[in-house]
C-alpha cells in the first residue's frame, strides 16, 4: 500500500470534490462580503506640530524668544513624551510626542490643553510673532509594504537586515 495520493482520490470521488469547491466558494464569498469596509480606520496619532511664524527675526531670536516659552509651557503636560525643535531664520516649528496607549480622550483633552496654553502665553511672545498654527491631524495615512529576497542570507540574517532597514526608513 502506498502513500496517500489526493489527486488520486479527487478523481475518484468527483461529486463529492465538486461539493466542497462549490461549498468552498459559497462560504468564502459570504464571509468576505461580511468584511469590515472601513477605508479610513479609527486611530489616534499621540504626535502634535506647531508652527511659529516671526518675519525678520533670525533663527537664534526665533529660538530664544519664542519656542523656548512655548517649549517649557508644553513640558508642563501630564503624559508628555518627548519635543522636537527646529528654528529658522522666520518660523520654527515644535513636535510634541506624547506617550503611547493613552486614549482618544486623554489625546483630546492634551491637544485642548496645548491650545489653552499658547494661546494663554501669545501676549507674551514679541511684537511681529503670528499666531501659531497647531495640527494635530496626523490620522492620513500609507500603508506600503516592502519585501525583501536575498537567496545567499539565513532567514535570521534577512531578518536583522530588515529590522536595519526598517529603523533607516523610520527615521
Amino acid at each position: 500500500m502506498g502513500t496517500f495520493n489526493l489527486s488520486h482520490w479527487a478523481l475518484k470521488h468527483k461529486a463529492f470534490t465538486l461539493f466542497l469547491m462549490v461549498a468552498s466558494i459559497i462560504g468564502g464569498s459570504l464571509c468576505f462580503s461580511k468584511l469590515g469596509r472601513s477605508e479610513d480606520p479609527q486611530f489616534t496619532v499621540p504626535a502634535l506640530s506647531i508652527l511659529v511664524v516671526w518675519p525678520g527675526a533670525t533663527a537664534q531670536e526665533m529660538e530664544q524668544q519664542v519656542l523656548n516659552k512655548i517649549e517649557n509651557r508644553l513640558q508642563e503636560l501630564p503624559g508628555y513624551n518627548h519635543l522636537t525643535t527646529f528654528s529658522r531664520q522666520g518660523y520654527g516649528g515644535i513636535q510634541l510626542q506624547m506617550k503611547g496607549g493613552q486614549s482618544t480622550e486623554q489625546l483630546n483633552e492634551a491637544w485642548y490643553q496645548v491650545r489653552k496654553k499658547v494661546g494663554d502665553m501669545r501676549h507674551t511672545l514679541p511684537n511681529g510673532v503670528l499666531d501659531p498654527v497647531i495640527n494635530d491631524e496626523f490620522s492620513d495615512i500609507y500603508s506600503v509594504v516592502f519585501a525583501l529576497k536575498a537567496p545567499d542570507l539565513s532567514y535570521p540574517e534577512l531578518e536583522l537586515q530588515a529590522q536595519n532597514i526598517k529603523k533607516v526608513l523610520q527615521k
